[in-house]
């Protein structure tokens, strides 16, 4: 059994909300309001709903407030509080430099110690800055000729308030997942650090309840040597279990690595055995795309080619234009080129358009395999097998996408499969139609009353076509007329 490795991270306790931190919707709306300008500079404490005791909100200090005692003496501590008399000669200054055009723009901001101390948490973590920055004699010196009532803490006090926002976030996005009635897909990849430590980085991508896509890092921890697949395999492990998302799990997204390979297999098991995957795992594991394309690209520069070698030298030198075999070259590799950028998009999704990228590769390969060059020709070999390669594993997750895009949904992929590989079009098709139909039935079997729809019929296309994008059009406007007429 492969144990499960503990997470390097620091866990710390959510510390309880200050009655000034509370959300309004949490408090009894038959609490006395209060009405005196006093509590511009107070906060109330009650238990309950009653009103027990005021806090200053400049020097921290509780006093009495409960109805039978009375605030007097919140109002004689206002007239000695040195923190106050602070902020109000700091608001003194304001005015007396304030634009004539707006004097009275100093009265709309009231300093608040407890919002500052937060924007200047925020800004380190925003801006991935140095704890000790707040013991830096310049910055001092800058926070207190803005503000010389705001009191900086120590870089140990700024590390808890990090690790406590961090938490706060946490346990929000863990609601935020939980909540969602769709499932999640995780990216992972490994990263090393200039003092040669290993770590991995997980990635959870899901759509918002306002259809938005999203992306949220949740987990970065070292990884133990070696790499193997059962040392990954347990820090995935971990960091579903800490997310609480086992059963939410739809795919994970890895480059394509052997160890990667046997991470995915344990992850599979582990969660198939628990009845957790739809269509029995086989959308479980995606191959990095980008990654894919530059391994199809590094097997057809490993054929010793003198036009490479012209156009790396010209980079060095400036020469005259590269030979013919080099401009043949550079047209193959600009559609891998073109395909990258697409794939590789991080701010729109990328799974419907990942099939009409790898496409124009296989036509590129196949249109090029007649090249008159014997170097291309045999460039291009190589790299078809390392894309039939990868097209055998992965081209379920490829081809689903299409039939959910109501541009071209079964019919089209019937067009090119059938156009491209010619009687073996029947083996992909028909495990695709059944995949889908299975991932279907899976995700509609909390309705009694869903039925599968009728299937869309079947293209009779047998010879290659060069673009199958123009022959859709064609076809779509055909049935159309025929509707119509």
């Amino acid at each position: 059994m492969l144990s499960q490795a503990s997470p390097k991270s620091i866990g710390v306790k959510r510390p309880s909300p200050t009655p000034s931190q509370t959300p309004r919707h949490t408090r009894r709306s038959n609490r006395r309001k209060l009405k005196s300008e006093m509590w511009n500079d107070f906060d109330p404490l009650y238990d309950g709903n009653k009103l027990m005791e005021a806090k200053c909100k400049h020097c921290k200090r509780v006093f009495a407030a409960a109805r039978e005692v009375g605030t007097s003496s919140c109002l004689r501590h206002m007239l000695v509080c040195e923190e106050r008399a602070k902020v109000n000669e700091f608001l003194d200054s304001m005015k007396s430099t304030m634009s004539q055009s707006d004097p009275n723009s100093s009265e709309k901001w009231m300093y608040d110690p407890e919002r500052a101390h937060f924007e200047l948490v925020r800004m380190i973590v925003l801006h991935e800055l140095p704890f000790r920055i707040i013991e830096y004699q310049g910055f001092r010196k800058f926070v207190h000729s803005l503000n010389p009532a705001f009191q900086l803490v120590s870089r140990t006090t700024i590390r808890l308030d990090c690790i406590g926002m961090f938490a706060k976030h946490k346990t929000h996005l863990q609601e935020v997942l939980q909540q969602l009635d769709s499932r999640v897909s995780l990216t992972a990849d490994m990263w090393t650090s200039r003092q040669v430590m290993s770590y991995m980085c997980i990635t959870c991508h899901f759509v918002d309840e306002k259809w938005k896509l999203r992306k949220k890092v949740i987990w970065f921890s070292e990884a133990d040597t070696p790499h193997d697949g059962t040392n990954l395999f347990n820090i995935m492990l971990d960091c579903m279990e800490d997310w609480g998302l086992q059963k939410k799990i739809f795919s994970i997204t890895l480059d394509n690595a052997s160890n990667n390979n046997l991470c995915v297999s344990y992850m599979q098991a582990n969660l198939l055995g628990k009845n957790l995957l739809p269509c029995k795992g086989d959308l479980l594991h995606r191959r990095c795309g980008s990654h894919m394309i530059n391994l199809t690209v590094q097997e057809g520069l490993t054929i010793p080619c003198v036009a490479v070698v012209n156009i790396r030298e010209s980079i060095k030198f400036v020469r005259s234009s590269p030979p013919r075999k080099a401009e043949s070259v550079c047209n193959l590799l600009e559609v891998f080129l073109d395909a990258t950028m697409v794939v590789s998009g991080t701010l729109y999704p990328t799974a419907h358009l990942y099939f009409h990228e790898l496409w124009k590769i296989y036509l590129t390969l196949e249109r090029e395999a007649k090249h008159e060059e014997m170097t291309i020709k045999s460039m291009v070999e190589v790299m078809k097998k390392k894309f039939m390669k990868y097209w055998k594993l992965s081209y379920l997750t490829i081809c689903l996408p299409v039939i959910l895009d109501p541009r071209y949904k079964f019919k089209f992929l019937d067009l090119c499969l059938k156009s491209g590989f010619q009687s073996e079009a029947s083996k992909y098709l028909g495990r695709v139609k059944k995949t889908f139909k299975d991932l279907f039935v899976e995700y509609s079997s909390h309705d009694d009353e869903s039925t599968m729809v009728n299937d869309q019929g079947t293209s009779n296309v047998g010879t290659s076509i060069d673009n199958p994008w123009d022959q859709w059009n064609k076809q779509v406007q055909e049935e159309q007329k025929n509707e119509q007429g």
